[in-house]
């Protein structure tokens, strides 16, 4: 599928950086030598309830801090659950009117999940914190809670949750692609951006069609150590899809993950709302 390269423009909003002492938790043993990626089972407090998950406070198996009751401890995690800024998270980006913020009327662990909002607009719209990491990275897995409470009639999808790689001459990035037409696959997508513009992709639906209109557990695995270099996506830990990439074109560079909204098309006539907790990150 041939995709057009876009500008990425907005409303950068000061949060915090990433402090030493952030609270940690558990990931799925995907990633070999991992901190915290050791015989635990990647899935979300509550068992993955799939498209049927409930809504409102009583969802979720904790009555808060999830992160910090598992044990042993992955590089990042975040369960929303503190109140005040995203000092966990570098930054975080919002372009067109878009808003992220913690709320508590539905949740996987309690008492707050994030929100991110797309709403009406001429302009390409973004929500999303993001992490950023100053080394290079070669493995990343990254897993969380996602729920879309709402979706915009008028735009063909919106492009949730990018993992991006700035490498020298050379940027790529990974999303999930989820349109609005049930019958259009959710995807995972890939992109690598030349320096003359190109922007060669990949494109693989996501076993299932995911629709996210209750609680799922996405896990992501980029392995750019190994050959061929390979994206898999999990589902509430089971496997829904893989993407292999060229090792020309997708090296190991330093990671931003940008968990929320990256992009929605344009115009929109009513709110993207998806939501997220429980996000894990770890990387070598």
């Amino acid at each position: 599928m041939a995709t057009v390269l876009r500008t990425w423009t907005g409303v950068l909003v000061v949060g915090g950086a990433l402090g030493a002492g952030a609270t940690q938790c558990a990931l799925m043993p995907s990633l070999d030598g991992f901190s915290g990626s050791q015989g635990v089972p990647d899935a979300s407090p509550a068992d993955a309830a799939g498209e049927g998950g409930g809504d409102g406070g009583t969802e979720g198996g904790d009555s808060g801090r999830w992160c910090a009751s598992l044990s042993p401890a992955p590089l990042f995690c975040d369960d929303f659950d503190d109140q005040g800024p995203f000092t966990r998270w570098t930054d975080q980006y919002v372009r067109s009117g878009g808003t992220v913020a913690r709320d508590g009327t539905a949740f996987r662990s309690a008492p707050n999940a994030l929100l991110t909002l797309s709403p009406s607009s001429i302009d390409p719209s973004s929500a999303f914190v993001y992490l950023s990491t100053a080394d290079t990275k070669s493995k990343v897995h990254v897993a969380y809670d996602m729920r879309i409470d709402s979706r915009d009639p008028t735009t063909g999808y919106a492009e949730v949750n990018e993992l991006r790689f700035d490498t020298p001459g050379l940027a790529f990035a990974i999303y999930l692609r989820v349109f609005n037409d049930p019958n259009t696959s959710t995807t995972v997508v890939s992109e690598a951006y030349l320096p003359d513009g190109g922007v060669p992709s990949h494109e693989v639906a996501l076993a299932g069609n995911p629709r996210f209109d209750g609680w799922r557990r996405v896990g992501v695995d980029i392995d750019l150590a190994s050959t061929p270099h390979t994206v898999a996506v999990t589902l509430d830990g089971k496997a829904a899809g893989t993407v292999t990439l060229e090792p020309s074109l997708y090296a190991p560079g330093p990671v931003r993950m940008q968990l929320g909204i990256a992009y929605t098309g344009h115009p929109t006539t009513s709110t993207w709302a998806i939501r997220y907790d429980d996000v894990t990150i770890d990387w070598q």
